[in-house]
């Protein structure tokens, strides 16, 4: 399918980053994006652009599977630490895009980075909280900035339906706009037909289907499954759980109720560890197993795991133990 492992060689050409072992993806991550806030901030944009159409015409991943331009395209966006009400770090960051897509007009990187700032420059001045809580300004704001967004990926999209972060981004902003249905569900396909393996597009629609968003469980499901069907000659059900995990923090699933889809993102959890073996990838599967209370699971991947104990998968030491004493595996914690 032309789907590459982002090895040695391949991190060397595009970053002339280490080679990593297996199971150190989250610092095979965090190179990238050092490297690429480092380009970005010399003003490099000729070796971003180079680098990011590399990885992107390759379908380079990192060890867990992770699109490297996915990993990029954050990056360009991210703005750490950025205090609150501080609006002029927004404003230096949205004109050194600007200026980016002057020099190269025709950059998805740069015109999808420029639409996510824009988005993270509207909630700061919304804030979080819920709607009823926030001020006119911040409504008022938050619509802007968000229109900002949709522009600047209409300004690109003759290069944008090239490239799936431009579609992800794009139904991004549909959610925060409120797109009726019938738009949402044209733009969803036109982005999976492009692009049926790239799970962040999916996950991008998924959220959108979500109870909280004006969606559904059975929508949200539905969408899940089709996922499945769009990637499983690749992929096989690894993307059922994908969709899952990535969602998590905005669900509240009892996986061990009967009826649960547990079964399912069993399913797709095995497919993904075949596929990407990565530690990061087995610390989500006995997590979930954990709340499943599917212990037989739990207890076959926590051993298959040993001391590659990623603690940024676990909400806390205190899970990470738990989950060991009720698969009884017995073990030293880190």
């Amino acid at each position: 399918m032309g789907v590459i492992r982002w090895g040695a060689a391949a991190l060397a050409a595009a970053f002339a980053l280490h080679a990593h072992a297996a199971g150190e993806d989250a610092g095979m991550r965090e190179q990238i994006r050092d490297e690429v806030q480092r380009l970005f901030a010399a003003g490099d944009y000729r070796k971003l652009e180079a680098s990011y159409n590399d990885v992107l015409a390759k379908r380079a991943r990192t060890y867990s599977g992770e699109y490297m331009a996915d990993v990029m395209r954050k990056a360009v966006a991210e703005v750490p630490g950025a205090p609150a009400g501080d609006h002029g770090i927004w404003e230096r960051k949205e004109r050194a895009l600007q200026d980016w897509l002057r020099q190269y007009p025709r950059s998805t990187l740069a015109a999808v980075g420029l639409s996510r700032t824009y988005l993270s420059h509207g909630w700061a001045w919304r804030g979080g909280g819920y709607s009823r809580d926030v001020s006119d300004q911040g409504r008022q704001k938050m619509a802007e900035y968000t229109q900002r967004a949709y522009d600047t990926l209409m300004a690109q999209q003759d290069a944008g339906r090239s490239d799936p972060y431009w579609y992800a981004q794009m139904l991004m902003v549909s959610r925060m706009q409120g797109w009726p249905r019938e738009r949402f569900v044209q733009l969803a396909g036109e982005a999976t037909q492009a692009f049926p393996l790239n799970q962040d597009i999916y996950l991008a629609a998924a959220n959108r289907l979500l109870p909280q968003w004006g969606g559904s469980m059975e929508a949200f499901e539905g969408f899940a499954d089709y996922a499945v069907q769009r990637s499983r000659a690749s992929e096989g059900e690894s993307m059922f759980a994908r969709i899952y995990v990535g969602m998590a923090e905005q669900m509240h699933l009892d996986l061990s109720a009967p009826g649960s889809p547990w079964p399912r993102i069993r399913a797709g959890f095995e497919d993904l560890v075949k596929r990407y073996p990565d530690s990061s990838n087995l610390n989500q599967y006995a997590w979930w197993a954990c709340q499943a209370r599917d212990m037989e699971t739990a207890r076959k991947v926590l051993a298959r795991i040993g001391d590659q104990v990623e603690p940024d998968v676990w909400p806390s030491r205190a899970n990470y133990v738990r989950c060991m004493q009720a698969a009884g595996v017995q073990r030293a914690t880190p």
